[in-house]
């Protein structure tokens, strides 16, 4: 009968303990001020923190000012040609590093 009792507390503090722990993240950028999407979702500016219930898969999305209508002009401009693509970002990405002391 004792450990009955004793297996019944042990199950009922278990079950208390673990019903209080908060799963959080946080989402650090260099340099900080990125917009953050979660599941198309917008979350914040980072660093942003939030909680989730499960785990399971998420699809994050993170930008700068001005780097998806960047994105859009050189795709309408270079549909065809990958390389121009991809050379039209570097001033844009060299500008960001530059503020955020890296360059």
């Amino acid at each position: 009968m004792k450990q009955g009792v004793r297996f019944l507390v042990m199950a009922v503090c278990a079950a208390a303990v673990t019903g209080c722990v908060e799963r959080r993240y946080v989402i650090y950028t260099d340099p900080p001020g990125a917009m953050v999407l979660r599941n198309g979702q917008t979350l914040n500016a980072t660093p942003v923190d939030d909680h989730f219930v499960y785990y399971g898969k998420y699809k994050f999305t993170i930008f700068a000012d001005g780097y998806e209508t960047l994105k859009r002009s050189l795709a309408a401009r270079f549909e065809h040609d990958r390389e121009a693509y991809t050379q039209g970002k570097t001033e844009f990405v060299v500008e960001v590093l530059r503020r955020a002391g890296h360059a």
